[in-house]
């Protein structure tokens, strides 16, 4: 029997990751704006994280938009050696963390295979996935993108 059940998933959209270099220039309303905006994604982390899980594979499933959150912070989040480069606001780097901390945290339960509450995780286990995270997030995406764009140049 599968897990996934349509009448389960969550019927929303789900905002995607900004890269605050792409939508702050200098005015203060953009930086308000993108705050809102990164608040509400967010909230999309924390929505999934507390669904059943029944609700939440059936909400990944059958909801394309669910993981789009996710999908764009791995490919567009600055990498720890640019972290230099993104706006030196207190306000805008709190937001950036949390959605870092929360961005983990799905990633972490899209790729465990129990949602048994006894599973323990060894600290090994933990720093496996954190690897695995930062390796995808800061790696893997840059190289996916950048083998893109140069094969969409050689054509």
């Amino acid at each position: 029997m599968a897990v996934e059940d349509k009448k389960l998933a969550i019927k929303r959209q789900f905002l995607r990751y900004i890269h605050p270099l792409k939508s702050i220039t200098n005015a203060v309303d953009q930086k308000k704006c993108w705050i809102e905006q990164m608040k509400y994604l967010v909230q999309d982390f924390k929505t999934l994280l507390n669904l059943s899980f029944k609700e939440f594979w059936s909400t990944v499933v059958f909801n394309k938009q669910a993981t789009m959150g996710l999908c764009t912070f791995l490919q567009e989040a600055a990498p720890p050696h640019l972290m230099d480069q993104l706006p030196q606001d207190s306000d805008v780097l709190t937001i950036y963390n949390e959605i870092d901390h929360f961005a983990y945290k799905l990633f972490k339960r899209l790729t465990t295979s129990s949602e048994n509450e006894v599973l323990i995780f060894t600290v090994f286990l933990k720093n496996v996935l954190l690897f695995l995270f930062h390796f995808i997030r800061r790696i893997l995406c840059p190289l996916i993108i950048c083998g893109a764009c140069y094969a969409i140049t050689i054509l």
